[in-house]
């Protein structure tokens, strides 16, 4: 009887420290590098997404300065009176600083 648990305990002993070994030698350290993977991954994203933005964000800027440009050109190419032609170019300035205003609130942080 003796005998035969000193034989259970040693399988004992052996499956336990195998199971331990299989743990931290192969298992863990599995979990660890997939957990690095996803790490980057989103890393990687994340610098994409920002990458994306600035680059609408330009887009939509330069659009805007564009649009600007092109009102303040139609508004000199005509005769207006003074007073006429200051509100237009108030106007204008309100529409490009509410596009930027837009670009922002869309692609800015």
């Amino acid at each position: 009887m003796k005998k035969a648990l000193m034989i259970i305990g040693i399988v004992a002993i052996i499956v336990i420290s195998g199971s331990l070994i299989y743990y931290f030698g192969f298992f863990r350290p599995g979990i660890e590098r997939a957990g690095i993977r996803l790490q980057e991954q989103k890393a990687t994203e994340e610098a994409t997404n920002e990458a994306l933005r600035k680059e609408n964000l330009e887009k939509c800027l330069k659009e805007a300065r564009t649009t600007y440009l092109e009102m303040l050109l139609a508004i000199e190419g005509d005769t207006y009176p003074m007073e006429q032609y200051k509100t237009l170019i108030e106007l204008a300035k309100d529409l490009y600083q509410s596009d930027i205003d837009a670009c922002n609130m869309m692609y800015g942080k």
